[in-house]
């Protein structure tokens, strides 16, 4: 939304707006998180919903680590109940080196468990939202390997985007940018879904097959709920 007055020329292909990214981690919550409010993280999100056109287009804001563990339920509560339509947390589980010592680490189940995370969120105010997730493509991370870096493998890849699905993801959002060694044809210039990273096409091509399938069960994914 803050780069929506760089542009004269949108219009109906324009499905909603981008609010903020990570604005848990780049501020602490409001002091108050009952209301959702008290400056902080809580008041960029009210401006940069106040900057959005009231045009109706649905309202996205994606969260980060602060919103899955560093905040108490309160305050994560207020980043995902209080200011979008709908929401994500990226939290990179293959391949994060920060994160290794993290019972979530290396598991494609784990972006399920982001999932759920997010999903319980929402529904502390007893209302429910579409949640989203991220899963990376490439190596988006500064470390080398020898620092514990890494680029995620097609088979995890595609596990982690059916173990977001599984756990209620209504979206995915694949994070494309390559951070690591670019002595293997990568840089953080070049993309892995538009096929210019050698040494992840096979990545790129398992993701390709996956959303393929995920385009083929879309109506039994967006159809009703069976409950027993």
């Amino acid at each position: 939304i803050d780069e929506r007055t760089r542009f004269n020329d949108l219009g109906s292909e324009v499905a909603g707006w981008l609010l903020a990214d990570e604005e848990d981690m780049k501020n602490s919550p409001g002091s108050d998180s009952a209301n959702c409010t008290g400056g902080g993280g809580y008041g960029v999100m009210e401006s940069r919903n106040a900057a959005a056109p009231n045009d109706g287009k649905a309202r996205y804001a994606n969260y980060g680590k602060d919103v899955y563990f560093r905040s108490n339920a309160a305050q994560a509560a207020c980043y995902i109940n209080a200011f979008q339509q709908l929401q994500s947390i990226d939290m990179y589980w293959m391949t994060d080196p920060n994160e290794r010592a993290k019972f979530e680490y290396g598991f494609p189940s784990s972006y399920g468990l982001t999932v759920a995370r997010g999903r319980t969120l929402d529904a502390m105010n007893g209302t429910l939202k579409p949640q989203w997730n991220f899963v990376e493509t490439g190596w988006p991370w500064t470390e080398s390997a020898a620092q514990g870096g890494r680029r995620i493998l097609p088979a995890e890849a595609r596990a982690a985007v059916w173990q977001s699905i599984i756990a209620g993801a209504r979206g995915i959002i694949y994070f494309d940018h390559w951070f690591g060694p670019s002595g293997s044809g990568c840089d953080s210039s070049k993309s892995v879904i538009r096929g210019e990273c050698p040494i992840s096409e096979d990545t790129r091509q398992a993701l390709a097959a996956t959303n393929a399938q995920v385009k083929a069960v879309a109506p039994a994914l967006n159809g009703p709920h069976v409950i027993t």
